[in-house]
């Protein structure tokens, strides 16, 4: 049954699920990754599904992660903006060219 044009064979696929529902209990979610997750099994692709209600999972977030954030984050400065800078925008950079002429 599987087309060699869609097959998925080495790839790996990781499904979080992210319903308020906790195992074993059925969930509307549940119902579309199972879906998704046998297309991948019948094309030959490896699948793995996590529920995340189901784990001790830290939520939430804070205003400013360089105060108080991961140790990396504040010893490097925050996150970097990757091309995420007006001005370079404004002057018709485009960052998602891999050309060495743009900016």
């Amino acid at each position: 049954m599987s087309d060699p044009s869609t097959s998925f064979g080495g790839l790996r696929a990781l499904f979080i699920d992210c319903t308020l529902t906790r195992s074993p209990a059925v969930s509307t979610t549940q119902g579309l990754i199972d879906i998704s997750a046998r297309i991948m099994e019948i094309n030959r692709g490896a699948v793995e599904v996590v529920r995340a209600i189901d784990h001790d999972i830290a939520t939430g977030v804070w205003s400013d992660m360089r105060d108080g954030g991961p140790g990396m984050l504040r010893l490097e400065g925050g996150i970097p903006v990757h091309g995420n800078v007006r001005s370079g925008w404004d002057a018709g950079c485009r960052y998602d060219f891999a050309n060495p002429e743009y900016c």
